[in-house]
């Protein structure tokens, strides 16, 4: 058997879609990502210079001998379409593919991901690859096979980089949207003493479920397959794939992580905000700029108070940071005095 390569060159900030478009037509969702260590100089105006961060990122499928390739017909078709849809948000680049030999294909896609620090302390590490920690590093061993999350979005980094900041020794995460594990992983090395991933896609948990086994903190951080309630839903139900129990009714969480998107955030704002315990934090990403205040003001909504803000070197994403107030309800949508910060 052959192997078909799709590739494309993209900006770090449009890998992770592409990593998603990709996983779902690739063989067993194997995905390779490789970051481009010379960035592109990319011109912005008449005499400026931008320098843009380059990610190779590959999937594969397999060529039948017999000539029937209606598979990879649909999985080019399917790419192909996913990639022009995405170019109507941002720069994606030319769609290349090439043919792979059987016994060359693995080690094709391996090749191309390496070690990459995605907060001040966390690196994340291919399992095959070796990496010499430098001190206060906490190391992530992630199969790339599994690419839901790698750490390349700036919204990831930015959730990293708030949780390095926040964790304390003993507290205890909730993780909505837990994708590949790498916020709950993060957080179990922090020195979190419980740590729960949710996550409605049953091929992403499990993904996490691995990648915790992997990492050796499986007495720390548990993954469940579970949705978020919507609004009037009893989030106790047991029909369907309801928000787990524990979320809720074990509640109280230190810390809420929520990786989303701005919209995802307003649809689940009031459960977010009630799975933090009096005094605990939210963390909200997946906001790109434009939909910072949807995201904001839906969540003072729910009650919590606002208190921090950040975004990437680029300005395009945000995360924000509020609080569980320790008595009483905050309602209505007054802002609070923050300031925002780059990263």
């Amino acid at each position: 058997m052959r192997w078909m390569e799709f590739s494309v060159i993209v900006d770090g900030e449009t890998a992770e879609a592409i990593t998603d478009l990709f996983a779902r037509y690739g063989h067993a969702g194997g995905v390779a990502i490789q970051e481009i260590a010379a960035p592109e100089e990319t011109r912005v105006g008449p005499q400026s210079l931008a320098l843009t961060r380059r990610v190779r990122v590959a999937t594969y499928a397999p060529m039948q001998d017999d000539g029937g390739d209606g598979a990879l017909a649909a999985a080019r078709q399917g790419i192909q379409d996913g990639l022009a849809y995405l170019g109507m948000i941002g720069p994606v680049g030319t769609l290349r593919e090439r043919a792979v030999a059987d016994e060359d294909w693995e080690s094709a896609w391996r090749d191309h991901f390496h070690p990459h620090r995605v907060g001040q302390r966390s690196v994340v590490v291919p399992t095959w690859r070796t990496y010499e920690p430098i001190p206060d590093d906490i190391v992530i061993r992630l199969d790339p096979g599994m690419a839901f999350g790698t750490g390349l979005h700036p919204t990831t980094r930015l959730c990293a980089l708030e949780l390095e900041r926040r964790v304390a020794r003993g507290a205890t995460v909730l993780d909505a949207g837990c994708g590949s594990g790498i916020l709950s992983l993060i957080a179990a090395q922090l020195g979190a003493s419980r740590v729960l991933g949710v996550d409605i896609d049953p091929i992403a948990v499990a993904a996490a479920r691995e990648n915790v086994t992997r990492n050796g903190v499986a007495d720390v951080i548990e993954i469940t397959e579970g949705s978020l309630p919507r609004s009037g839903q009893d989030p106790f139900a047991s029909a369907g794939r309801a928000w787990p129990e524990a979320v809720v009714a074990r509640g109280g969480w230190d810390i809420v992580v929520a990786n989303l998107t701005a919209e995802v955030l307003q649809e689940l704002a009031a459960p977010l905000a009630m799975a933090a315990r009096p005094g605990g934090i939210l963390i909200g990403s997946g906001i790109i700029a434009e939909r910072f205040t949807l995201a904001a003001y839906a969540l003072m909504d729910a009650g919590l108070r606002l208190t921090d803000a950040v975004s990437d070197e680029s300005g395009d994403w945000r995360a924000v940071i509020l609080m569980r107030p320790e008595t009483g309800p905050e309602t209505g949508s007054e802002t609070s005095p923050y300031t925002e910060r780059s990263r």
